[in-house]
């Protein structure tokens, strides 16, 4: 790793230094990369106006924690119509996310035309540009889709296949979510990035859809109406849990009457179930939390 202080040395000697470190790095450990020490809020500052288009010189800044890391979010006084931030990963040296999305009030206020409205397939290239700068990831490994346009702009999502053992729909591979706007301003990013290794899953699927079924009676949904929607494993920081949709309707079927749905988050090694999301009119006995 290059040293603090090598920042006093001409820009052409540190990047040759730079240079040098990454070669002897990948002979040494082929598959390895640079480790990267926690940053400076400075430093922070710093990274995030590589994708500001704002002056981020007199932002303010907050402190947050995130599945285990530490995040630097810069504020951006700008118009009172406008939510401007910008988030550092301190942990890991990275970009997480920025917002600049105009406010209720200014959001249809010049609408685009015909002309000046981005395409799908331009909305996705404006974000694959930024998401190659941001990450250390190929993009194009990525599977890119944009659903059907909202209003004015479009929705991007970029996403890689499942990885692990069992497979992670989500925490072991870099997700990106974005919004770009009809003229193709980038209002909103998010990375999610990916663990440092997987965490340890002792409990199967089975194992967890009949803890999250059995709970599910117990709340009130009858237990020859109960549902799976989905299952999913996933995995933030060091945790993994399993995402589980149980509803008193079956999959594809468009429910006739109220219904009573449970997301679950159940712990992937110990079983416990660590969140139980209710909607629908489950009464008092629907109230309960585990």
């Amino acid at each position: 790793m290059v040293s603090r202080g090598s920042a006093q040395l001409p820009p052409f000697a540190r990047a040759c230094l730079l240079a040098t470190c990454l070669a002897l790095c990948a002979i040494v450990y082929p598959a390895c990369r640079p480790s990267v020490a926690d940053l400076t809020i400075e430093e922070a500052r710093q990274l995030a106006q590589e994708f500001a288009v704002y002056d981020l010189t007199d932002a303010s800044v907050r402190g947050e924690s995130r599945d285990g890391d530490r995040l630097a979010v810069f504020e951006v006084e700008h118009e009172v119509t406008r939510r401007v931030e910008y988030a550092v990963n301190l942990s890991r040296g990275r970009i997480v996310w920025w917002h600049d999305s105009p406010g209720p009030s200014a959001a249809g206020a010049t609408p685009a035309t015909d002309g000046e409205r981005v395409s799908a397939e331009q909305a996705i290239a404006i974000v694959k540009e930024v998401a190659t700068r941001a990450l250390d990831e190929d993009v194009n490994a990525m599977t890119w889709t944009t659903p059907k346009p909202s209003g004015e702009g479009h929705t991007v999502f970029g996403r890689r296949p499942a990885w692990g053992d069992p497979p992670r729909t989500s925490g072991l591979n870099p997700d990106v979510s974005a919004r770009v706007s009809a003229s193709g301003r980038v209002e909103y990013y998010h990375q999610l990035l990916p663990s440092e290794a997987p965490a340890e899953v002792v409990i199967t699927e089975p194992q967890a859809t009949e803890v999250a079924l059995a709970h599910a009676v117990e709340l009130g949904i009858p237990e020859y109406d109960v549902h799976l929607q989905y299952v999913r494993l996933v995995q933030r920081g060091s945790r993994a849990y399993w995402d589980i949709n149980v509803t008193d309707y079956a999959p594809g079927k468009t429910p006739t009457s109220p219904s009573r749905s449970v997301i679950y988050e159940i712990n992937a090694r110990t079983g416990e179930i660590e969140s139980a999301g209710l909607s629908g009119p489950f009464g008092r006995r629907g109230d309960r939390r585990p």
